[in-house]
């Protein structure tokens, strides 16, 4: 054989398979057969190679789907998450909203009878001063 049975790529070489001829003898039968057998050999071992080899691509191929997938999931989850969190925060603000409306609506409500107590109130102390200005007169009228 040669000094090493591949190529620095790591290939088979004839020689260490057994292909290279070293002299132009003849090929006797057996011979024949021999490195027919070790061809076929060869032959299978690098296309269960190959298969392996496209296993594991296709295995790796599969798991960056799926950690795709599983990223997009990830994302999505995140997305229904925030929505949720914001359609929550909306709808707190509404209520908020409202209920500062009513308190408003009371607030107003109060002082607008408050108002109105006072102008009675103003209105009647009128009324009283005005009749006893009247009685106060028409007891000066019939005076004379």
């Amino acid at each position: 054989m040669g000094m090493s049975a591949t190529t620095k790529t790591g290939a088979f070489t004839l020689e260490s398979t057994g292909l290279k001829q070293r002299t132009k003898k003849t090929l006797t039968e057996a011979t024949r057969k021999q490195r027919e057998k070790r061809r076929r050999r060869l032959i299978g071992q690098q296309e269960e190679n190959m298969k392996e080899l496209e296993l594991t691509q296709r295995e790796a191929m599969v798991v960056e789907l799926i950690k795709h997938q599983s990223n997009q999931e990830k994302e999505l989850d995140y997305e229904v998450w925030r929505t949720n969190q914001c359609k929550e925060v909306i709808s707190k603000n509404r209520q908020l909203r409202e209920s500062q409306y009513e308190r408003r609506r009371e607030l107003d409500k109060e002082l607008a009878q408050g108002k109105e107590q006072e102008m009675l109130k103003t209105m009647q102390e009128a009324t009283k001063r005005i009749v006893q200005e009247r009685i106060v007169r028409s007891g000066e009228m019939s005076a004379y």
